[in-house]
């Protein structure tokens, strides 16, 4: 399941980058995008979002330790979900 959503969340991530986007990864420092979701860049560089492997995004922010705090508890609450 973990290869199928890299493998979803690297096609929205192409589609994104082709739109202007650009993906933002790996400018959290040794903090990491939970599996299954990326840090986005609008393309006029001012704004942060944040794309989930189901094809949901997050509001715009400009804080993308916002987007990341996003992305950290909707992938814990879809975990605990799945769990039940």
């Amino acid at each position: 399941m973990m290869c199928e959503k890299q493998q979803i969340l690297s096609s929205l991530i192409r589609d994104e980058e082709y739109i202007g986007s650009t993906c933002c990864n790996h400018s959290l420092g040794i903090q990491q995008m939970p599996i299954g979701y990326a840090l986005m860049l609008n393309p006029d560089g001012t704004h942060y979002y944040g794309v989930k492997w189901t094809r949901e995004e997050s509001s715009e922010h400009w804080n993308k330790w916002a987007i990341y705090n996003w992305a950290k508890k909707d992938s814990e609450e879809s975990e605990k979900e799945s769990n039940q």
